[in-house]
């Protein structure tokens, strides 16, 4: 599946929302312990130097094992880990966990669990649970450069064009990193935590993934 991305309509800030999404339930943070973490989910395309992406697999992979090391460093007590490969809910919670990056409980106040996801936990014997689902892109330093040619030769057309009244020039995005964390309660069939944050970090490099968990989980670690 290949989609094309409009690199000179994207800008460095449009994508620095620094968790503009988080929600924090009356829930005694303090209380949360014995958590489940359900293995995170990541869709991480390639982009080429002209802007085409196509889904890989191998990135969204190490996109997803990096922040399940990210997770288990963090020092939320995790106390068990639900890969969703070993499921029979597989799908339908792996759909409930990608859909929750849609959402935002702090304006919708929908904060109930999806049902998978909430039957998952119970099966488990977990009250508990902590989903991640990031997607984004990657590409490699030699087309990213190409990007940022072409973009300087548009803006100096466009210049041209308008007798350098008016210059655009977008600088290309080299990669993006957009991720969701929740914190669910089977019991309450609630969501107790979320928070959401997008970025240019690349997303299978170990630091910016860490870095990024941080800021997503640190209202959590604040309790």
């Amino acid at each position: 599946m290949k989609r094309t991305l409009y690199l000179f309509a994207l800008t460095i800030s449009a994508l620095t929302s620094c968790s503009t999404a988080r929600y924090v339930a009356k829930t005694d943070m303090a209380l949360v312990r014995d958590i489940a973490l359900v293995t995170p989910q990541a869709e991480i395309s390639y982009m080429d130097s002209e802007g085409e992406m196509t889904e890989d697999a191998a990135l969204s992979a190490e996109t997803a094992r990096l922040m399940s090391e990210a997770i288990l460093h963090s020092g939320i007590p995790i106390t068990d880990i639900i890969d969703l490969n070993e499921e029979m809910f597989d799908d339908d919670a792996a759909d409930e966990i990608a859909a929750l990056q849609s959402m935002n409980p702090k304006k919708s106040g929908m904060t109930a669990i999806p049902p998978a996801l909430d039957r998952l936990l119970e099966d488990h014997g977990k009250r508990y649970g902590l989903v991640v689902f990031s997607h984004g892109f990657d590409r490699d330093a030699k087309n990213y450069r190409k990007a940022v040619v072409r973009g300087t030769v548009i803006g100096l057309i466009v210049s041209v064009a308008t007798l350098g009244m008016f210059t655009m020039y977008e600088t290309p995005v080299r990669y993006l990193l957009d991720s969701t964390v929740a914190i669910v309660d089977s019991e309450t069939d609630e969501i107790i935590y979320f928070n959401h944050d997008a970025r240019e970090a690349s997303p299978t490099r170990e630091k910016h993934v860490e870095d990024q968990f941080e800021r997503l989980i640190k209202k959590f670690c604040r309790r």
